[in-house]
């Protein structure tokens, strides 16, 4: 996730899915949201969404993040 933080790709890979359930692309989302879905602290949440901007999940704009794709 960064240089200190790091998920098993399987793991990371059911974190984005738990993330985009239920969402469509444009949809906006919070980093609340993502803590809440993914049952994080903020410490290992804001790796795992910077991440996801990373791989083209979704796009910070200010403090939410926009999705870009589902899971297909």
């Amino acid at each position: 996730m960064d240089d200190t933080i790091y998920f098993d790709m399987g793991l990371y890979l059911d974190l984005v899915k738990a993330v985009i359930a239920e969402h469509q692309p444009q949809d906006r989302i919070s980093m609340g949201d993502i803590k809440d879905r993914t049952e994080l602290s903020r410490k290992y949440s804001i790796p795992l969404a910077n991440r996801m901007e990373k791989d083209g999940w979704v796009r910070r704009d200010g403090d939410e993040r926009i999705i870009l794709k589902v899971w297909s």
